[in-house]
């Protein structure tokens, strides 16, 4: 039953020489500027490629022909923790212009997105408000565009009091839709500007719940070398049940959300399933997607779902989302466990329970292997970090190697901010406290089953650290051969979630 329901969701499509094409999604590629219509990449000032932890939008000017890109490797712009908005003309591949100068706005950090409205005359792009904090969503900013002036006014344009984008669309001349995140749903504003005073004259009207990455998917450019947009799955055979917003009440008293996904009413089983988010600075969507999961399948398989939003997880205000900073294994840990509690008794749902989580999900998941296993029947941990002290070294030596930023995201979780004066002694004390490696050698005697799944070319936690939890543990490790922090080959999904279900079956009956 398993197989025969994943090779329809995730077929093998084979080309004319009747070779298997794979559905590829690495985030992990060094990108290169690749232009309209053109096969090859060029990158201005002969620097090196850039590398980015996702694809980043790149906007394309007809009427001068010049592009606009985000990047953190030119001129003036030396620390990883930076990014700023240039313009590049191929027309002379010397010439690359920064439009939004980081040493001239010392408050933004990290800037993604440009894109041009429809005249031409105005670039927007999306800034992040702490430096050195890439994963926060971030403010919209629009600049006057010339590639012949000398200096561009930068404007922000002000959003609702405590709201922060994560995606946003030009509309017409002085509007755009931005998408932002508001209590575990992702909602969309049109914000229209002065074009005479766009700081102050701002008028938003809320348009309602929806996720502008589901129509901005066509006529962008990406810096990348192997993306492509997860298909559009005909589910019509799966019987999922609903999905629904519920509150729950954090240990200090705050009021947050998760997602409660409703079983199959045919085939319900009385299996639960908590899900942690891996990022952990995105909110869950209930969507066929839900980080590495098909939320369809496996309410169709009988699984009751719980979904927390947790500390590091935006939507709530920008304080609990920055708690998860120099915190990892603590309050969001906390967080999960009174969200699970309150879906129990909200429901009255009974049976066993068990955890899953990529990334930093992979993560929360041995964190409450090593300190709160009693709840849990098993654990699924995928691509997720073990051993912080070991993982801190590999972020620093990575960077100092290859002059990389793709892990500037853990260093930056890991030390509360990069330019945080205390946060070498932050990640330190994290270490001691709340890795599971060592908190491992206290609990082991009362851990319970846990599946570790990996790629062996994972660049943002090495394979090793899933081999040394296999260890620790004792436990299976499925290790897939080229295959980066996320598991993209058709067949290699198939046979994940053969496994995992084959370990769920075992551990819940």
């Amino acid at each position: 039953m398993y197989k025969d329901l994943l090779n329809k969701l995730y077929p093998k499509s084979i080309d004319k020489r009747g070779k298997s094409n794979i559905i590829q999604c690495n985030y992990q590629k060094e990108g290169q500027l690749f232009f309209v219509g053109g096969t090859t990449g060029v990158i201005p000032n002969n620097s090196k490629p850039l590398s980015w932890e996702t694809p980043f939008r790149i906007a394309y000017n007809s009427s001068d022909n010049v592009y606009a890109y985000a990047s953190s490797r030119c001129a003036g712009i030396q620390d990883d923790e930076t990014s700023c908005i240039c313009v590049y003309d191929p027309r002379h591949n010397d010439y690359t212009k920064i439009i939004h100068d980081l040493k001239n706005y010392p408050n933004h950090g990290f800037d993604i997105m440009p894109a041009f409205s429809p005249n031409r005359k105005w670039l927007a792009f999306l800034c992040m408000k702490d430096y050195g904090k890439i994963g926060l969503d971030g403010t919209i900013m629009i600049s006057t565009f010339s590639y012949i002036r000398k200096n561009e006014r930068v404007y922000t344009l002000t959003m609702t009091k405590n709201l922060s984008c994560s995606n946003f669309l030009w509309i017409n001349d002085n509007t755009v839709l931005v998408e932002y995140n508001y209590k575990g749903y992702s909602k969309v504003c049109a914000i229209s500007f002065n074009p005479n005073n766009p700081s102050k004259h701002n008028r938003i009207t809320h348009v309602g719940n929806l996720k502008l990455t589901r129509f901005s998917e066509t006529g962008f450019h990406y810096i990348t070398k192997s993306f492509c947009f997860s298909e559009n799955k005909d589910l019509s055979f799966l019987n999922p049940g609903r999905v629904e917003r519920c509150e729950y009440i954090t240990s200090d008293n705050i009021t947050s959300y998760y997602w409660f996904a409703h079983p199959n009413p045919e085939t319900t089983n009385g299996r639960i399933l908590l899900l942690c988010q891996g990022g952990p600075h995105h909110a869950w969507e209930p969507e066929v997607e839900v980080g590495t999961y098909n939320l369809p399948l496996l309410q169709h398989l009988g699984y009751t779902i719980i979904m927390p939003i947790v500390r590091g997880m935006p939507g709530i205000n920008h304080e609990f989302d920055n708690k998860v900073r120099g915190d990892w294994g603590g309050q969001c840990i906390i967080d999960y466990l009174y969200a699970l509690n309150a879906a129990l008794e909200k429901f009255k749902i009974k049976g066993k329970i068990a955890l899953m989580g990529h990334s930093f999900g992979g993560f929360c998941a041995y964190s409450m292997n090593v300190q709160y296993p009693e709840m849990f029947c098993c654990f699924v941990s995928e691509s997720g970090p073990f051993n912080l002290e070991s993982l801190k070294t590999y972020c620093f030596e990575k960077d100092s190697k290859s002059d990389s930023i793709r892990n500037l995201t853990i260093k930056s979780e890991m030390f509360d901010g990069l330019l945080n004066p205390n946060g070498e002694q932050i990640a330190d004390k994290m270490i001691i406290e709340q890795s599971p490696h060592n908190l491992l050698k206290k609990n082991k005697g009362k851990c319970k089953p846990i599946l570790i799944i990996h790629g062996k070319e994972d660049k943002r936690v090495p394979i090793e650290q899933a081999e040394e939890a296999q260890k620790c543990f004792g436990c299976e490790l499925l290790a897939f051969d080229n295959e980066g922090h996320c598991i993209t080959k058709s067949e290699n999904i198939v046979t994940r979630y053969l496994k995992i279900f084959k370990f769920l079956d075992e551990h819940m009956e």
